[in-house]
């Protein structure tokens, strides 16, 4: 297993979030005071919200979800991996291989919250795509490329997380 720095990710998640905060920020004048939020398999709204909630919600969850993994791994770190179900677990949390391992983990953590920042800020820019038509409508297109591409993002980052717990030497 590689030791590599904490320091990367997390400049990376921090310019994300400054990146969503600020967008959705911004952002948020083009949407009409009642927004569509929610759409059906057809593309046609079927949930609406007030735009000031919208914004709040988007911060909340676009901020809170991140920060909560990356507080989270923290502690499970800072605990010596109590918790952590990873494969060989005997072998990784071992007083001669915790340290690094836990780094790792950490690291992939603060890399996967990366993507959900990511992900928000795909979803924020879908809502802005759709309410910008009369009436609101979103392409289905339009919401399975991104889950598409988020998925693939979470294939990649899961077999990057797992790969190094196969082997035990």
């Amino acid at each position: 297993m590689k030791t590599r720095g904490l320091l990367l990710p997390l400049l990376a998640l921090a310019t994300l979030i400054l990146g969503f905060a600020t967008d959705v920020l911004l952002t948020a004048h083009q949407l009409p005071v009642q927004l569509a939020t929610h759409f059906g398999t057809d593309g046609q709204a079927n949930g609406w919200m007030a735009r000031a909630g919208h914004v709040r919600f988007m911060l909340g969850i676009g901020l809170g979800v991140p920060l909560s993994i990356v507080l989270i791994i923290a502690i499970v770190s800072r605990l010596g991996g109590a918790g952590l179900n990873i494969p060989n677990r005997q072998y990784w949390l071992a007083p001669e291989r915790r340290a690094q391992t836990l780094a790792f983990v950490q690291r992939q953590m603060v890399w996967f919250a990366c993507l959900l920042v990511l992900f928000f800020v795909m979803i924020h820019h879908l809502i802005l795509w759709a309410n910008a038509h009369t009436p609101a409508m979103l392409s289905p297109s339009g919401l399975w490329i991104p889950i598409a591409l988020f998925l693939a993002a979470i294939v990649a980052w899961t077999v990057a997380f797992i790969r190094p717990f196969r082997r035990t030497s």
